[in-house]
């Protein structure tokens, strides 16, 4: 404790009296206000500080924690680039995010609305297909590998809702599973038994 150096290394101690007391006080604040000190000091800059002080500012920040061993630095990573806001337009931070947990297990899968249909309320025509006669949306999948639990992914679901952009509608978590070019309309058949958490037709 470097703060602590003037009184331990550099306070003259006129009896052993005084010098027990500098002891007692040292060891008594390493022991109960140490880390509490600590948490208040990276205050401003909270990913500097221990997990838990981490996982509190994160939620007031939207950015919900994923409990797993071995991913706190991950999450202290994802942390510090949401609270330095250097987010790029789109989905880039969505992508950024999923790549710290999941590389290679989930997949962004934008929608394409079909054009011969364009006289029915929209969205009733949604596929995942693009094909000649379909126009992108802004709407998306959200397709994970099947290998990542349902807990897991009702951890992030939080900050799903946070890093998506307002102009971007993200129709759903879903497992991978080949979809072909059924239409997403308003029954969702296609996707209905593979939606985790919320009906793929309600948008976050």
């Amino acid at each position: 404790m470097e703060f602590l150096k003037p009184l331990t290394e550099s306070s003259h101690q006129a009896t052993e009296l005084e010098q027990a007391l500098t002891e007692i006080f040292v060891q008594l604040y390493a022991e109960h206000l140490a880390d509490r000190d600590h948490s208040i000091d990276c205050s401003g800059v909270p990913w500097l500080a221990d997990f838990e002080t981490q996982a509190r500012f994160s939620a007031q920040d939207g950015i919900s924690i994923y409990y797993k061993a071995g991913y706190e630095a991950h999450m202290t990573h994802i942390f510090r680039a949401w609270s330095s806001r250097r987010v790029k337009r789109g989905l880039n931070f969505l992508d950024f995010y999923m790549r710290m947990l999941w590389p290679e297990q989930y997949s962004i899968d934008w929608l394409w609305h079909n054009r011969d249909l364009a006289q029915l309320p929209y969205p009733t025509a949604l596929t995942l297909a693009e094909t000649p006669n379909h126009f992108p949306t802004h709407r998306f999948v959200l397709s994970l590998d099947q290998s990542i639990s349902l807990p897991d992914i009702q951890q992030i679901l939080p900050s799903l809702r946070s890093v998506v952009p307002a102009e971007y509608v993200m129709q759903g978590v879903v497992r991978r599973m080949d979809l072909g070019n059924q239409p997403l309309g308003l029954a969702h058949a296609a996707v209905a038994t593979a939606c985790m958490t919320f009906t793929c037709g309600d948008p976050l």
